[in-house]
């Protein structure tokens, strides 16, 4: 077995040395990363948390992320209503309507970076005979990652559960019962050439 073991690491051994990936150094970033708003905004969710980022407040924390990653901090006036912040371009915005819910974009459209405006929310998750709600009538939370697959978010949000500092949490866009949210793409400072 031992024999075995080692004759297939020589193999690997030999197999990586005429591959050009494996003589790259391994501190060289990749030619077509290119770093984005929305990356920069999580990496600044990620620095702080468990910190209290401005007064602690939701939006403090999306505002100084825009900040710090180059966006603006505000993509224009309350809309719909007076209240509801405005990130940037809209790309998605589930609502529950008397009919159901209802979504304009598709969940395909989010990225880790964008923003989220709650508004009257209510989240009913039930997991196996555990049933637990949420609310959040006015809150502000950042888009961390995304599946798809099971229309899951993963968010940075600060002022949740009164802590306010930035914390990590789970959002299943399938368990929202009342309300809408709004999710926005951030946009970047007009540069000044």
């Amino acid at each position: 077995m031992r024999i075995l073991a080692n004759a297939l690491a020589l193999s690997l051994l030999l197999a990586g040395t005429t591959s050009t990936v494996a003589q790259q150094p391994k501190d060289k970033p990749k030619e077509n990363a290119k770093e984005t708003i929305g990356d920069r905004v999580v990496a600044f969710c990620k620095k702080h948390k468990g910190e209290k980022v401005g007064d602690g407040q939701c939006a403090a924390l999306a505002i100084a992320a825009l900040q710090d990653s180059g966006a603006k901090k505000r993509g224009g006036p309350d809309a719909p209503n007076d209240g509801d912040y405005v990130w940037g371009e809209l790309v998605f915005t589930l609502e529950i309507t008397s009919k159901g819910p209802k979504a304009t974009g598709k969940v395909d459209a989010i990225k880790p970076g964008d923003i989220i405006q709650f508004r009257d929310s209510k989240w009913v998750t039930v997991l196996g005979n555990r049933t637990s709600s949420t609310t959040a009538l006015h809150h502000t939370a950042v888009v961390a990652t995304v599946d798809k697959k099971s229309n899951m978010l993963g968010i940075y949000e600060q002022n949740s559960n009164g802590k306010k500092i930035v914390s990590e949490s789970v959002l299943r866009l399938n368990d929202l019962r009342e309300g809408r949210i709004r999710i926005y793409r951030p946009i970047a400072l007009e540069s000044k050439d």
